[in-house]
């Protein structure tokens, strides 16, 4: 039987999608929210590190198998040491501890492996995010739709802002719904009945969102694999996405990609009066597929006998990740609003144990 441990509650593209191959693996009869039960341990990323780090080590201890799915690298989305430290972490369990390895897309596994060249040595596969098609033929009644539930800079929302402000006449008549922080703060130069703000949304308003918008504008730089621009082209949006990443593996077609503001606009206008049918994603694979593809995975990967090998496995762990633990979450004198030494002395002794790690 298989667990996945480290399922984040954000919300998110990637909680979303492994709510689903939870779904699909239990509807196989191949999932168990057992711990005594499953032999088989998928860990996410570094939605572990807390309360899941001694489950982790009772399967090191029970000799269950451990594979990762990796997700960043963390520092190419957020700033600061904490990012690189846990990227660190990360990766030492995938070269140390882990019996293999889940990259997201292909760009994701190259990007990994520039930062880490012990990756290249382990057991791996690349398996992408699942679609699910849910076509409708709800009247298209938005034109264009952007949601990112994150105000991080990466996730490109300055190309919207800048699109609207660069060409304000052009889209005096059209429906826009932006999702994102901070966005009903902004003046636009245009009819406020053109647009719809909203800062977050949960799951099924965006779900509705998308069966109603024409559009779909992903302007995020750096994905594993976007879980939301699946989400949206399995509704029938037709995708714009920024050229880069994994967002290039997800939408192959050329004509759906874009650099620059200029290059963003006239693909936005010429497909505006476009047809979904017109374009070609067959090559996406559904959720079905995609479980198997885990489950074939995960199953080929024999389990460790040694028992001296899990015990100390088990025991570095479990240091290292209460270590990094510590050093990210001790937060004291929060009253004066001064910075705690001990806070900076462990995380010194967290990047120094770390750095030795890392080629």
């Amino acid at each position: 039987m298989i667990r996945i441990i480290g399922r984040p509650n954000d919300g998110g593209g990637g909680s979303e999608f492994l709510r689903k191959l939870v779904d699909c693996l239990q509807s196989q009869g191949y999932y168990s929210d057992s711990d005594f039960r499953a032999k088989i341990i998928l860990i996410n990323s570094h939605h572990w590190l807390g309360i899941d780090i001694i489950k982790i080590v009772y399967h090191l201890l029970m000799g269950s198998v451990i594979v990762i799915r990796l997700d960043g690298p963390l520092a190419g989305y957020r700033n600061g040491n904490d990012a690189r430290l846990l990227d660190s972490l990360i990766n030492w369990v995938a070269y140390s501890i882990a019996d293999g390895v889940v990259y997201q897309s292909h760009w994701h596994k190259n990007e990994m492996i520039r930062t880490c060249a012990r990756l290249d040595n382990i057991c791996s596969c690349i398996i992408m995010n699942g679609i699910t098609w849910r076509l409708s033929y709800h009247k298209r009644d938005i034109d264009l739709l952007y949601a990112a539930n994150s105000d991080n800079d990466k996730k490109g929302r300055a190309d919207i802002e800048q699109l609207i402000l660069q060409y304000p006449e052009s889209f005096a008549n059209k429906q826009f719904f932006l999702v994102g922080p901070d966005f009903k703060s902004r003046k636009y130069p245009v009819e406020c009945s053109a647009f719809q703000f909203s800062n977050t949304v949960d799951r099924e308003k965006l779900s509705n969102l998308m069966s109603r918008s024409s559009l779909f504008i992903h302007s995020s730089r750096r994905e594993s694999c976007s879980n939301v621009l699946l989400e949206a082209i399995g509704h029938g949006c037709i995708p714009i996405v920024y050229k880069g990443s994994s967002n290039t593996e997800v939408v192959q077609d050329v004509s759906l990609q874009y650099q620059s503001i200029e290059e963003l606009y006239t693909c936005v206008m010429s497909k505006l009066a476009g047809s979904f049918s017109a374009y070609n994603f067959s090559y996406l694979k559904e959720m079905n597929a995609v479980a198997n593809d885990y489950k074939s995975f995960l199953c080929s990967i024999a389990p460790s006998n040694e028992i001296l090998k899990r015990i100390s496995s088990a025991l570095l762990f479990f240091s290292a990740s209460a270590l990094v633990l510590i050093s990210l979450r001790f937060r004291l004198v929060v009253k004066f609003k001064l910075i705690n030494p001990v806070d900076h002395i462990y995380k010194a002794i967290g990047q120094f144990f770390f750095s030795q790690l890392l080629p």
